[in-house]
């Protein structure tokens, strides 16, 4: 007797129930956290630039994220500006101005699944149902509403062209993520590595001139409309002058020793701060990044990405509860592209711990002044500070044994050196 013919599940279509699945609880779980200080602020944004967007940032006081997210909150602000109901409901409130963080979350499962399908679409799969179902990300997003989601789709669509060998595009990219959060500006000596290491002078050129095309058609109606020709430059400079604290609720070497919120200008030894040690720290991790990328036997742009924001966040200062959480794409690529169980095991690790900052410091900002044993979560901050170095330094380990030590040429195992 012939068994049924079952037809065959393809791979693109568990990727589209995925990033449904991802979209809907994402979705349908906006409403159930309300931040005033950071959404409400959004809202603002959001009405602002629908309003009179060449100009907004003038007319909205708060504004100071760069051009290209105020742009994509266009037609959010247009909704709320026309129809005054999804303004004053927090739920519609919250669903639409959300909306825009959540889409790109959702995303980034397909975007996954593609560039790490050509290592193993198996894998590929595994990886794309990791963020969908992803804790942090999933807080980040549907819960607060952050933008990391947005930066995190457009670092790993930069950087996945230019592992691919396609410098203009992958750099053009990463203008759009530099005008979009400013945290992408580390990525700056990652992207700046691979072009001159692996691409000959005038794919540079025609790189960078494509890029800085791209960064001032942007930028010029901003500058025009304001009357502010360093605007480019300015809107920078003045969001990094409004944190200036050594830690924000961040759990790196600073929130062990419960610093945050302090002044990063807090004296260390005589005229020696903070600042002047996030800088030396700063300067110690680029030039480790680049020993690795001339020396090392073998290196990739999501190992150095991963490895570079983790020395960021964990050692300099002014990094906020959620920085780290843009470790994790680079990482998980780092995975998937290598297959290293060390990766693997280092995702999981700091998944958790970036999951259980953002819930802390929600919680905090949420309740601020009401949570009893307010104590007990201070002494958690700094626990799990600890326990974020000792991951940290396991990430040097693992990045090291991956640069260096011998590949067995007939199994792609890694050999120590002798």
């Amino acid at each position: 007797m012939d068994m049924p013919y079952t037809p065959k599940i393809k791979p693109w279509q568990i990727v589209a129930v995925l990033f449904v699945f991802a979209v809907t609880i994402r979705f349908f779980t906006t409403t159930l956290y309300i931040s005033y200080l950071d959404m409400y602020m959004n809202v603002d944004w959001a009405k602002g630039a629908a309003a009179d967007l060449f100009r907004a940032y003038n007319n909205v006081e708060t504004m100071d994220y760069p051009p290209l997210y105020i742009i994509m909150l266009v037609p959010v602000g247009w909704l709320y500006n026309h129809f005054p109901v999804l303004a004053e409901f927090d739920p519609y409130t919250l669903m639409l101005i959300k909306s825009v963080s959540i889409l790109f979350d959702s995303l980034c499962v397909v975007l996954i699944y593609q560039i790490a399908k050509k290592h193993s679409r198996e894998l590929a799969l595994v990886g794309a149902a990791l963020w969908a179902i992803h804790p942090a990300f999933f807080l980040n997003s549907a819960f607060w509403g952050q933008t990391d989601a947005i930066l995190a789709f457009l670092l790993l669509l930069s950087f996945s062209r230019l592992e691919k060998g396609c410098p203009v595009s992958g750099t053009v990219i990463y203008a759009l993520a530099v005008m979009t959060k400013h945290q992408a500006i580390y990525f700056g000596p990652i992207v700046l590595l691979e072009l001159l290491l692996r691409h000959n002078p005038k794919k540079i050129l025609q790189s960078v001139g494509a890029a800085g095309a791209v960064y001032f058609a942007v930028y010029l109606p901003f500058m025009i409309g304001l009357k502010d020709p360093l605007f480019f430059i300015n809107v920078y400079t003045r969001a990094f002058g409004m944190y200036n604290a050594i830690s924000v609720e961040a759990f790196n070497i600073y929130g062990i020793f419960g610093l945050s919120f302090k002044p990063d200008t807090t004296p260390i030894i005589g005229w020696f701060n903070f600042t002047h040690l996030g800088f030396v720290f700063l300067g110690l991790s680029l030039g480790f990044l680049i020993f690795l990328y001339l020396k090392a036997k073998r290196f990739s742009p999501w190992v150095g990405g991963f490895l570079f924001l983790q020395c960021v966040f964990m050692l300099t200062t002014r990094m906020h509860e959620r920085y780290q959480i843009i470790v994790l794409p680079f990482l998980l690529m780092a995975w998937l592209s290598t297959k290293r169980r060390d990766f693997f095991l280092l995702f999981t690790s700091i998944s958790v711990i970036s999951a259980c900052n953002h819930f802390l410091a929600m919680m905090g900002y949420r309740y601020s002044g009401e949570l009893p044993g307010v104590r007990l979560f201070a002494l958690m901050g700094r626990g799990f500070s600890l326990i974020n170095l000792a991951v940290f330094v396991w990430s040097i380990v693992a990045v090291w044994r991956y640069a260096f030590e011998e590949t067995s040429a007939d199994d792609g195992s890694i050999v120590p050196q002798s």
